[in-house]
């Protein structure tokens, strides 16, 4: 009986046993299925490098050279951007003034290298392990993981040891995380410390290591481990590290500067060279000696920074971290828009960021933001967009956004007037005017305080007068008037007569239909009508931009028209330089209880526009309609 009684207890046992060994096995295959392995897949690069496109600098062109280096830090990763620049220098294919860069040559460079992170304000580039210097994954594992290259996934001496640490201390210090589960925590799960969430790092750390050979495990490491931010973009991975925090590719950084990046793996909050450089300090100091004792790098290389280097290493930062480029490089690496190349991508971007960040001082309370729409006449789909907050809808904000589009009306106004009659050399007269609508006695205003009292047509247009446009439009008459501005424009209210001020702008277009319109003016101008209200905009010493278009500028034909209205809250500028059209926007975009921003005339929206075609790196050809050759008005 009792027999019995013991055969049945093993028998029940071992039901429990298998009951659990099946719980067990149950749980991890649900583990491994359900965990993103795929995401895994896709950090080991087959190739590191994409296969960069090239586009050239032109011969006789010129850019800022510290855009210039900036921009070659991201797209040369082999080269050190300083060096390469002085290269290029001594070739004689480039040449500094005043730092600008003179291309003596035509100059071929690579696109920005690919951008692997899908995050908002995040840049990644993968590297394949052989282009990632070897004391650096070698004191990776001699600071973090020594026995790296003898466990499977799991450390149970750290472990242990960790363990007997957090019972001491009553609470979780320290995990005796590998560098395998590290890596999994950093692709699958928060920084949470949880009983669960260690079982599921032990389960994958033993399937990752029984999948992929330990150098894909440093490779994928080194691709996704976060360095912490700056300018607000997200650092993630070593080649992004170096660059954003050296300006120079992982392959030619120093021991020392490997020390402080391995550092700062610990936690690149906590030793952030920005708020903590004590403390990061310290860090790298014994990073360094562990590297010296294990004898990464030869001893003749040995040179630990001394506080004059700190010092110098740290303002830089500080100054670096104030302006925008990396920002912009984040923009230009994720727009995948044709009508520019990466490096005008990036210039664009820039000088839109600091022309922002400069109206953003002593405006704090409105809502700014910057738009860009540019294309060719002659293929209008290849458009290149974009709109400074990037983290909302770009088609809402160029297709459906509507903005009061003020003196940019004029041209088109002028244009009708043309053409049903006036000539640009008729006299009008620039005397106050009042009319008496339904709602009331309006008189336009003049921004020109000193107004002659007759000027030609021409000349109110170039200096963008309003009385001449309401003048004119009564001998015309408004019906006359309206009839043909609504081939341009259909929204606009009507009768004109009793909504006059949409004459002066007070019309609401988004960037998408503003550029509508002036496709249709611009080829209508250079093939209908021999283009007379085109060829009075064409001279930036003459127009509204007089005072402030660049030396480089100043002789070159283009059209270009500025325009302001809602006192000050929309900027705008219309350009047209024989091929691309630009339409850039600049203002407020929340409640319109702000009184007064003073983005007048060409200080902003224009300012971008002068600043971008200087520093692009192209020739700018002087406006001439034949380049429209095949160009026909848009329906």
């Amino acid at each position: 009986m009792r027999w019995h009684s013991v055969k049945k207890y093993i028998y029940h046992v071992a039901l429990l046993v298998v009951f659990l060994l099946f719980v067990v096995v149950g749980y991890v295959i649900y583990v491994i299925q359900t965990a993103p392995l795929a995401e895994l897949h896709s950090v080991i690069p087959k190739d590191g490098n994409k296969e960069s496109q090239e586009f050239v600098l032109e011969e006789g062109a010129i850019a800022n050279k510290e855009e210039l280096e900036t921009y070659f830090s991201f797209s040369e990763p082999l080269q050190e951007p300083q060096r390469y620049l002085k290269k290029l220098i001594n070739e004689e294919t480039l040449i500094e003034e005043e730092g600008n860069i003179l291309f003596l040559k035509d100059l071929n460079i690579k696109s920005i290298s690919k951008n692997h992170c899908s995050r908002v304000y995040c840049y990644q580039h993968r590297l394949s392990f052989e282009n990632i210097p070897g004391y650096l994954w070698k004191g990776l594992i001699g600071i973090e993981d020594k026995r790296f290259l003898d466990h499977k996934g799991v450390d149970y001496i750290s472990l242990a040891r960790a363990l007997v640490h957090d019972i001491r201390v009553m609470r979780f210090e320290q995990g005796g995380s590998t560098l395998t589960q590290q890596l999994i925590k950093n692709l699958f799960y928060t920084n949470e410390k949880k009983i669960s969430r260690k079982i599921k790092e032990f389960i994958l750390s033993y399937y990752v290591e029984s999948t992929y050979e330990k150098e894909n495990i440093l490779e994928a490491y080194f691709n996704e481990v976060f360095w912490g931010s700056m300018q607000g973009i997200r650092i993630k991975g070593i080649y992004a590290a170096s660059l954003f925090y050296f300006n120079k590719p992982v392959s030619v950084i120093s021991p020392y500067e490997a020390a402080i990046l391995i550092g700062m793996l610990k936690g690149p909050y906590y030793y952030s060279p920005f708020k903590y450089s004590e403390r990061l300090k310290k860090r790298t100091k014994v990073v360094y000696n562990k590297l010296i004792e294990l004898n990464l790098f030869p001893k003749d290389s040995f040179y630990q920074w001394t506080e004059k280097d700190w010092e110098s290493w740290l303002t830089q930062l500080k100054l670096r971290s104030n302006q925008k480029e990396l920002k912009s490089i984040w923009f230009a690496s994720i727009n995948l828009n044709k009508n520019l190349n990466d490096f005008e991508k990036f210039v664009l971007t820039k000088k839109s960021e600091e022309v922002l960040v400069r109206i953003k001082e002593g405006n704090e309370k409105a809502d700014l933001a910057i738009k860009v729409l540019k294309f060719n006449l002659e293929k209008p789909l290849e458009r290149y967009e974009y709109y400074s907050k990037y983290e909302k809808s770009l088609d809402k904000a160029l297709y459906k956004e509507k903005h009061q589009i003020g003196s940019t009306i004029k041209p088109i106004l002028y244009k009708i007037f043309t053409s049903l009659g006036k000539s640009l050399d008729d006299s009008t007269d620039t005397k106050p005017i009042t009319l008496k609508l339904i709602s009331g006695v309006w008189k336009p205003k003049e921004s020109k305080k000193n107004a002659d009292k007759e000027v030609t047509l021409r000349e109110a247009l170039m200096v963008s007068m309003n009385r001449p446009i309401i003048r004119i439009s009564q001998e015309i008459g408004f019906d006359k008037i309206e009839e043909e501005l609504q081939k341009f424009i259909p929204e606009i209210k009507t009768p004109l007569k009793e909504y006059p001020s949409q004459l002066l702008g007070a019309v609401e277009l988004s960037l998408h239909e503003l550029g509508e319109v002036y496709s249709r003016f611009l080829v209508s101008e250079c093939y209908e009508e021999g283009g007379e209200v085109l060829k009075t905009l064409i001279d930036p010493t003459t127009t509204t931009i007089r005072y402030r278009v660049n030396k480089k500028l100043r002789n070159l034909e283009f059209f270009g028209k500025t325009g302001t209205s809602n006192n000050g809250l929309d900027n705008w500028f219309v350009a047209f330089d024989g091929s691309d059209v630009t339409i850039i926007w600049t203002g407020h975009e929340g409640q319109r209880d702000i009184k007064d921003l003073k983005l007048y005339g060409g200080s902003t929206s224009f300012e971008i526009f002068n600043n971008f075609y200087k520093d692009r790196g192209k020739r700018f050809s002087s406006l001439a309609c034949q380049t429209m050759a095949n160009a026909s008005p848009q329906e």
